[in-house]
């Protein structure tokens, strides 16, 4: 081979290695062609960003709290360390004449035990009739100030209690207002003025301590003296068993005959009961009376004495 073949030669295989443009052109792949699964194993290789989420105008749902149990809210009693209950003497029998509207007034006795009973004696001056007895329990308020009368033609009837005082309250349980408010008081301890052993004479208006019960002496130690006071113009004896408080009716006429009703008495434990039972059996069973030098002596059928009183000044 001559020199001009070994160049020509040479020179063709320089252009063959360094390539045509045009066939370069036409060897590579068009832009919009598919990606090589090369490319598709980078792009699965590259991590993915997270996206955030879009806004949402939701607001967060709240979160559940707890629920507690209903309370009830505190309920605040009145001291009950300084009332009328606790701190005054209360129980006795309280006097006096209630306003009327058809009547010259109503003459009342209403006398309260310490076991919550009560008897209401009611007198309708001016008014043919005998007074009327009502006996039941009562109630205290809260306050201890108030009692409510339950039982008897007086249901529902409120006083307010206070220093040897009742003072009746209206259906609102509120104190009467005006010229009257004053008549609606019952004092304690009015009774009618006892005299001396030695002038009783009377049978009404005198205190009589019982001595002896169908021959017996009466026991001591009682939670009060046996005792009746009578009252001609009511037709009314109130007094004490020793026990418990009596209140009844009672008639009188000459010779000096009695006759005395059924007693109304409260209910407070005994410790002799069969000493109050006579006692109240001998009032409802005698007849006669008969005062002698302060001394009154109840009789039946004006045989041998069931039950002896001395006059005694209180």
């Amino acid at each position: 081979m001559n020199l001009k073949q070994l160049l020509f030669s040479c020179m063709v295989f320089i252009a063959y290695s360094c390539g045509n443009p045009a066939d370069d052109n036409a060897a590579a792949p068009p832009a919009d062609s598919a990606t090589t699964p090369a490319a598709d194993t980078a792009a699965l290789a590259e991590p993915v960003e997270p996206q955030p989420e879009p806004a949402s105008n939701k607001e967060p749902a709240e979160q559940k709290q707890p629920v507690k149990p209903a309370t009830r809210p505190a309920v605040t009693k009145p001291d009950g360390a300084h009332s009328s209950r606790n701190t005054l003497d209360w129980h006795g029998a309280y006097r006096g004449v209630l306003p009327c509207a058809d009547c010259e007034g109503i003459e009342t006795i209403l006398t309260l035990a310490t076991n919550n009973t009560f008897t209401l004696s009611t007198l309708y001056k001016g008014k043919e009739g005998k007074a009327q007895v009502s006996a039941g329990t009562f109630n205290w308020n809260d306050a201890g100030s108030v009692i409510t009368l339950k039982g008897g033609a007086f249901d529902g009837t409120q006083y307010q209690v206070g220093e040897n005082r009742l003072t009746q309250l209206d259906k609102g349980g509120q104190k009467v207002s005006g010229s009257l408010a004053d008549k609606y008081v019952l004092k304690k301890g009015i009774s009618p003025r006892p005299v001396l052993a030695e002038n009783a004479t009377e049978l009404s208006g005198t205190y009589w301590k019982l001595t002896e019960l169908r021959g017996r002496p009466v026991q001591e130690g009682w939670v009060k003296e046996p005792h009746l006071i009578f009252n001609a113009a009511t037709g009314r004896l109130t007094g004490h068993t020793g026990c418990n408080i009596v209140n009844a009716g009672f008639e009188t006429s000459g010779m000096n005959r009695i006759k005395i009703g059924r007693a109304a008495v409260t209910r407070m434990a005994c410790r002799v009961p069969e000493q109050e039972q006579a006692f109240l059996k001998a009032l409802e069973e005698v007849t006669d009376y008969t005062i002698n030098e302060g001394v009154l002596q109840f009789s039946r059928s004006r045989m041998a004495p069931a039950m002896k009183f001395v006059a005694v000044k209180k």
